[in-house]
């Protein structure tokens, strides 16, 4: 507000000096790591051509600083980061990282620029509204799979969670007009990722958060899809490497991620929800469903819910008898509202799909007390709940 800013960089764009445009840089790398409008406004004094251009300066340590500060501005708005993307960082990163091999191990200064380049990645896979280009993804996930190989094992579990995150972003997209999100076919068909992905779960350790958070949230973000794209997730083998993770031992975040890919999954066709079926699965989410934490529980709810709503007249006498119904007892009894609301539509859609065992059904709700439920959250203060 002072004016302050400006005057540093007007300073620093007459200045040739190496110590000098290493602190502007510096500067700038703590004004973008504020607030949005501090960063908008570093961009708006046309910083960003700037610091590319310091680039190319023979400092690693004014490079390794001003790739941090379009970092920053990347991470900061669609916008911003579609500005950074086409400043040619992207083409700076992959020169850089071209050159990665055994001497940069031994030099301090590349080293920093290498381990900072998987989360400036990240960052330009960031934001969904509007999603990075289909042409923007296309230069990005080559880059992304050649970190994750790190065939020279130079990268540590920071640089390969940044770049799982990057994954993980572009796959959350929007559908177009025509149901349809360009982003999940390319991951799906053109780069193969879903099997990539889908081995990094099954070798990773079942606490290892940093990995396998995104790379879950990857694989529940493509099967939030077309019936297509949820069964290339199926195909490649997610359903083996999964059980694991739901392990007691296992940290919930995990769990709750594994839980809602599951629900995706499930809100699919009916051939893929006999799969989940088949596998067990159901099962162990009826049983978390009492056992597990508040967030997993109520991520269990949803895929309740969502299985009970096939309500076909094969699969609804398997949900009974895997014991559904005392599940659902379970869940009309929670304080939560929407875990009620979720076992109340579970319930409906189980009788609804009851069909030569209705009346089978229907005692079993009955000597579960449901009924009893039923009739006091008619007298809930929450509409949603009683009507």
């Amino acid at each position: 507000k002072c004016g302050l800013l400006q005057e540093v960089v007007a300073a620093a764009v007459v200045s040739d000096e190496k110590h000098v445009l290493e602190e502007f840089s510096w500067i700038l790398t703590n004004v973008t790591s504020g607030t949005s409008e501090q960063t908008e406004e570093v961009v708006n004094l046309g910083c960003v051509p700037l610091l590319v251009n310091f680039l190319s300066h023979q400092s690693l340590t004014l490079q390794h600083q001003s790739l941090w500060a379009l970092g920053n501005i990347a991470g900061n708005s669609a916008v911003h980061r579609d500005l950074i993307a086409h400043s040619g960082v992207v083409h700076y990163i992959v020169e850089r990282l071209k050159g990665c091999d055994t001497a940069t191990r031994h030099n301090a200064s590349e080293r920093k620029i290498a381990f900072l380049a998987p989360w400036v990645l990240s960052n330009l896979c960031r934001f969904n509204n509007p999603s990075p280009s289909i042409d923007l993804a296309r230069m990005l996930i080559p880059i992304l799979l050649l970190i994750l190989s790190n065939p020279t094992g130079l990268f540590s579990q920071t640089e390969l969670r940044d770049c799982c995150w990057g994954l993980s972003y572009l796959s959350d997209g929007y559908a177009d007009e025509r149901g349809c999100d360009p982003l999940k076919e390319m991951v799906c068909t053109e780069f193969q990722l879903v099997p990539l992905v889908v081995a990094l779960v099954g070798k990773a350790s079942s606490n290892n958060v940093s990995i396998l958070v995104p790379c879950v949230r990857f694989l529940g973000n493509i099967c939030s899809g077309t019936d297509a794209q949820t069964l290339v997730v199926v195909t490649a083998g997610v359903l083996s490497v999964v059980p694991p993770l739901l392990e007691a031992e296992v940290d919930r975040l995990i769990k709750k991620e594994v839980v809602w890919l599951i629900s995706n999954c499930i809100s699919s066709s009916t051939a893929l929800v006999k799969i989940i079926a088949q596998s067990g699965l159901l099962s162990t989410i009826f049983t978390m469903m009492t056992t597990a934490s508040f967030i997993v529980q109520k991520e269990c709810s949803w895929a309740i819910r969502n299985f009970a709503m096939i309500g076909s007249p094969e699969m609804v006498p398997f949900f009974v008898g895997a014991g559904g119904i005392i599940v659902i007892k379970r869940m009309v009894e929670y304080e939560d509202t929407q875990i009620v609301l979720n076992g109340l539509e579970a319930l409906l859609s189980t009788l609804r799909g009851g069909g030569e065992i209705l009346d089978q059904i229907t005692i079993m709700v009955e000597e579960a007390g449901i009924l009893d439920q039923l009739e006091l959250l008619q007298c809930s203060t929450n509409t949603s709940i009683a009507d």
